[in-house]
């Protein structure tokens, strides 16, 4: 019943959306559309076991934008994705309704800057990606095919509560503290875990440090504080990310440090290297895992708003069988 009632939800809100820009006269650009299609071919060339060379449709997403008055932004992202992606370790089959609803929904929240403007206090409401790190949640915004051990593993990808803070709009001195109902959590009773981000954004990078304590209402106190730092300087690019977490008398950690170079303008290189040692946090937030991982990308244009990339990646587990796979993906964005 519930992935009836979430279907019908999603298509009625799509429905509604285009006729309310249409009805103001008054603000007819009120209501901004966006978002990209997603299409890979997978290979799995060592320690896969039996799975073959898959080719699908990895993730459609349509993001919608209002902004109805000076400072308020009400934003939906909507997301279609199969029940499993090899690479990156999702699995959604066989799961309850309402995850499936949850992976739909990416985002839905409403944000107030006081005064209006891009930059000031603002009051945040609803579910967000999270403000961790520097590794980008989809396609467009990465710089290769798959994501990092730290990001699938130690950090969360989305957020949903309340939200207090100071955006600096993208320059100078911001911060924020949020509750939130644990991490990658719809809806789930008694979840609740506070947290915050202070960063610091400069003309060529910015640096951060982030925070998420909980769930309360657990014996056991989870907590985690992830410092990022990002920097952009010609023709290169980097990322860092360092993540240290302790649950239950034991500690966790994880470095994940990223590198592009631009070639020409129409193409660029990625390398990558995580490493995450968090196999002592079993019943923590994310997933007990203990590896190396190392990934190459090349990226480039076919044409406006449409890339594509090469990557191949391998992971070396501390147990279990080192894998190396490949992937070629075209994204195109709108």
């Amino acid at each position: 019943m519930r992935v009836r009632t979430s279907r019908l939800l999603t298509v009625v809100l799509l429905a509604a959306l285009p006729a309310t820009a249409w009805a103001d006269e008054e603000a007819p650009k009120v209501i901004e559309f966006s978002g990209f299609v997603d299409t890979s071919v997978f290979f799995p060339l060592t320690g896969f076991g039996t799975h073959a060379v898959s080719l699908g449709l990895d993730q459609v997403e349509l993001d919608i934008t209002a902004r109805p008055a000076a400072g308020l932004t009400l934003r939906t992202d909507l997301n279609w994705m199969p029940a499993v992606n090899i690479l990156d370790g999702l699995d959604f089959s066989g799961e309850v309704s309402l995850l499936t609803f949850d992976s739909i929904v990416e985002q839905g929240y409403a944000k107030y800057i006081f005064g209006g403007g891009d930059r000031g206090f603002f009051f945040q409401a609803g579910k967000r990606n999270a403000p961790v790190g520097t590794e980008a949640l989809d396609a467009p915004d990465m710089y290769q095919y798959s994501h990092s051990l730290l990001f699938d593993n130690a950090a969360p990808s989305n957020l949903t509560g309340f939200f207090l803070g100071f955006d600096n709009g993208g320059s100078g001195l911001g911060g924020q503290v949020w509750v939130t109902n644990g991490w990658d959590e719809p809806s789930t009773p008694a979840h609740a875990a506070v947290g915050g981000r202070l960063e610091y954004a400069f003309a060529t990078g910015g640096v951060g440090l982030s925070t998420t304590i909980g769930p309360l209402a657990e014996d056991k106190i989870f907590a985690m504080f992830d410092i990022d730092a990002n920097i952009a300087a010609g023709i290169f690019t980097g990322l860092l990310n360092v993540n240290v977490a302790t649950f239950d008398g034991e500690v966790g950690a994880g470095v994940s440090a990223v590198g592009n170079v631009a070639i020409g303008d129409t193409m660029s290189a990625t390398a990558r290297v995580s490493y995450l040692m968090r196999d002592k946090l079993a019943g923590a937030p994310g997933t007990a895992y203990k590896g190396l991982e190392v990934t190459g990308a090349y990226l480039f244009t076919i044409t406006d708003h449409f890339g594509a990339l090469v990557e191949i990646r391998g992971d070396i587990p501390d147990a279990g069988d080192t894998t190396v796979g490949a992937a070629i993906e075209a994204t195109a964005t709108f």
